[in-house]
């Protein structure tokens, strides 16, 4: 031992320091590497080849386990847990080796950790893998199945060492020998099926590394072996195990390691040379039914295994394939094998509390809940990629997939033997697309899983996903929740299977990570369609909530929240999102001045929904104008547009000035959006003029403008009375506006006579009296008055408050 491991345990020198290879002192072992894996890093290449292959020894899996007693299982994953545990903590004292603020490894530090794990097992891996000892090569291939998950640029350093893959052929042909003699004694039937298990279980951990595959995939011995153990039908688990590794083959890399670890794979078309050199019989398709036979025969047994895991994961990746798609959701069984699989991988379990802390993470139950969250992303990409629609287009997109169709020669890469680059996207529409991709096709397969006998499982199973502790599992949980919810007809049952609560919980797991736009893009639509209660349940909390979740899609321009890290430009929302946040948003404030005031006091909100009430965009603008006529509602939303100053507004030189305040600003753009073409705009910002036109401030603002821009009592006018010719007259002959426009100016003028001509005798004086006569009012009240009495509409709101203005011109 060096100098600098003196300030380890004396335990943990002398375990790491005794070649003893008992039960105990391997223990030992695991502990003082827990304990001080920096000390045990240095010790490691001291210990002696029997000790390693001791902790080797350690990764295997029964193939027993699963029908063992509960403490036996308890005893055997308890240790397996254990030894993953050291090595985790092992490769992070190599990778992390400074505490304090986190700072990106340079790549010098990068390829030093990776020469210190693999140079810690690799002479032992390579006098093993040259040797003959069964035993021996077993533990050493599930101990680098074990790395690979752990650590996987350590291990393809380990195992593309110099002669190690030519090892590997060996070990096939060993395993060969191995499988022969199953027939003819048990003692060789449990050896080889061991060996043979840790060898595909090695094989389909290094070929979803993009390096090991590119060197695996080129021995057809590989390939061949892997597809007799596919068709060997004696050994579930085995087969399972076989057909997981010939989808790496056939799928290429879209589901590297890499690429898994650093986002969701993306939707694409699986590697022609893998296809080709796999061979016909293991097309997705014939890998989806075999894998399915193994979901079936592991569901059966009523417990989440390895194999269940392997053949979870297999669907997971052929499901890019349309024709995967559409059988799956062709096949009750196993949905529900599937849904029953999800059931037990997600059921929340509370370890017992008559064991020690210490012991806890060993526990039977926690330790099976924590192996199954690979199950979670498993059957989350699964269902992700069934609901997935086609991206959709931009303009300058479709515009480019339209001169591609119009200069496309038809078969010119079959007479050429060129392939065509210039082929259009996944998502694109051209004459070679699967139908099964179609956005009709996505619909109907989504309906029928919502739909058929049983479907509870399905949006059950999603909520579950929700709760994973798998942050991809819950980002494709997330895609396939707004995916279900596009369709109107499918929100009902999501609500009703608890999913807008889901969803809340799966938005707020992420905190404070970039948030999960995709999410809450699905809790949008949900919102918009639904009641709070409907959407949240009857606890109001629940609703509280949601209100800074969606309010964030709004914010996280303007003020990032501290505890938020930096976004980049693509990792922001997108208008569509935007958009479905402020309905859902309107939606909660609606008829509810409570929660109006906890989203105007939301940090950010206001001048977030105030930017966007000049969008270029219509539809976003239109909803922040809803927005805020739902908000004026409370005391935080009506006080922004009320003047600080109580004085009448003077009538020197009020040309020339502009507006005196932020909320004389805000009333001006109101008075503008009433005059807008589009007509919900123009319904939403009069109706938020009539509700803060009820304050005599409010009033003696408008008044203000009008004597500044003089366009204020014309906008008002035009919602009674459209100034342009128009087909549509109202009984009277003349151009009476939309009702609801004619009932919101009428409330507008008549709070302009009753809180400010009747109180400001100077109004007659100063001419706005007699400008209401020069703009029309009169006579357009007048006229509308006529129109309610042809309507038969005498007691109706309109009348009621067409009567209040022409009573408060009177009493001026």
């Amino acid at each position: 031992m060096s100098n600098s491991s003196s300030n380890a345990s004396p335990s943990s020198s002398s375990a790491l320091s005794r070649p003893s290879t008992s039960t105990e002192d391997i223990h030992e072992i695991l502990i003082s590497i827990q304990r001080d894996p920096v000390t045990a890093a240095k010790a490691l290449p001291s210990l002696s080849e029997s000790q390693l292959l001791s902790l080797f020894s350690l990764f295997n899996e029964d193939e027993d386990i699963t029908n063992a007693s509960g403490k036996q299982r308890q005893d055997q994953t308890g240790i397996r847990s254990s030894a993953y545990l050291a090595l985790s903590t092992f490769v992070n004292s190599q990778r992390n080796p400074q505490k304090g603020p986190n700072e990106p490894p340079t790549d010098a530090a990068i390829k030093h950790a990776t020469q210190t794990l693999s140079g810690a097992f690799a002479p032992t891996v390579d006098n093993v893998l040259r040797g003959t000892n069964v035993q021996h090569i077993t533990s050493t291939l599930s101990f680098l199945s074990a790395f690979f998950q752990v650590d996987t640029p350590a291990a393809s350093a380990i195992l593309l060492r110099e002669g190690n893959v030519e090892c590997t052929l060996d070990i096939i042909d060993l395993a060969k020998a191995s499988s022969e003699k199953r027939n003819m004694d048990k003692a060789s039937k449990t050896v080889g099926i061991r060996l043979e298990r840790a060898l595909v279980n090695l094989l389909s951990q290094a070929l979803g590394h993009a390096e090991c595959r590119k060197i695996l995939t080129t021995e057809e011995r590989i390939k061949g072996w892997l597809r007799s153990r596919a068709d060997d039908s004696n050994d579930a688990t085995l087969q399972a195990a076989a057909a997981l590794a010939l989808v790496k083959v056939l799928q290429g890399g879209i589901f590297d390691t890499e690429a898994t670890q650093s986002g969701i794979p993306v939707d694409a078309s699986p590697s022609s040379h893998g296809i080709s050199e796999v061979g016909v019989e293991t097309s997705p398709d014939a890998l989806a039914k075999l894998l399915e036979r193994a979901v079936l025969v592991e569901n059966s047994g009523g417990r989440n295994t390895r194999s269940t895991l392997d053949a979870v994961e297999g669907l997971a990746y052929l499901s890019v394939h349309p024709s995967v798609r559409e059988y799956i959701v062709s096949q009750p069984s196993l949905l529900q094998a599937l849904y029953a699989i999800g059931a037990r991988s997600t059921k929340k379990v509370k370890p017992s509390t008559n064991i020690s802390a210490s012991n806890r993470l060993l526990e039977d139950q926690v330790v099976e809940y924590r192996a199954n969250i690979g199950l979670h992303y498993g059957l989350a990409l699964t269902f992700a990629n069934i609901c997935q629609y086609r991206p959709k287009l931009s303009k300058e997109e479709e515009q480019i997939a339209k001169l591609r169709r119009m200069t496309k020669v038809p078969n010119a890469a079959a007479h050429t033997g060129e392939s065509n680059s210039s082929a259009p996207r996944l998502g694109m529409q051209d004459e070679g697309e699967d139908v099964r991709t179609s956005d009709e096709a996505v619909r109907v397969r989504i309906r029928k899983l919502c739909t058929m006998a049983g479907s509870t499982g399905f949006l059950a199973l999603l909520a579950g996903l929700a709760r994973s502790e798998s942050k991809q599992a819950r980002a494709c949980t997330a895609r396939a929740y707004l995916a279900v919810v596009e369709d109107v007809r499918n929100r009902g049952a999501v609500l009703q299977s608890g999913g807008g609560r889901a969803l809340l919980d799966l938005i707020k797991a992420m905190e404070p990570l970039v948030p999960d736009w995709i999410a809450t893009q699905a809790l949008s639509k949900l919102a918009i369609t639904a009641s709070p209660l409907q959407v949240f349940g009857a606890n109001i909390g629940s609703t509280h909530d949601a209100i800074p979740v969606l309010c964030r899609v709004l914010t996280v321009e303007g003020s990032t929240p501290a505890r938020m890290i930096s976004l980049r430009e693509d990792q922001l929302p997108n208008n569509l999102q935007k958009f479905e946040a402020l309905m859902a948003l309107t939606n909660i404030a609606y008829g509810q001045p409570e929660m109006a005031a906890r989203i105007a006091k939301v940090p950010g909100m206001w001048t977030a929904v105030e930017g966007l009430l000049l969008h270029d965009h219509e539809l976003l603008r239109r909803a922040a104008v809803e927005m805020i006529c739902n908000l004026v509602v409370c005391d935080e939303g009506f006080e922004r547009f009320v003047p600080t100053t109580t004085t009448t507004p003077k009538v020197e030189k009020q040309e020339e000035d502009g507006p005196k305040s932020a909320a004389e600003s805000r009333l001006q753009v109101l008075v503008a959006l009433a005059d807008v073409d589009d007509l919900p705009t123009r319904k939403a910002a009069s109706g938020a003029l009539a509700i803060v036109s009820s304050d005599e401030r409010v009033c003696g603002a408008l008044v203000a403008l009008e004597r500044r821009r003089g366009n204020m009592l014309g906008i008002i006018g035009r919602l009674l009375i459209d100034d342009e010719e128009t087909d549509d007259k109202s009984p009277t002959g003349s151009q009476v506006a939309d009702r609801e426009l004619v009932h919101r100016g009428v409330v507008i003028l008549r709070n302009l006579a009753v809180h400010y001509v009747s109180k400001h005798r100077k109004s007659v004086e100063d001419g706005f009296v007699q400008a209401l006569a020069a703009r029309g009012i009169v006579d357009k009240v007048q006229a509308v008055v006529k129109d309610c009495m042809q309507r038969g509409e005498r007691d109706g709101p309109v009348m009621e408050n067409a009567v209040e203005f022409v009573m408060g011109l009177k009493s001026a």
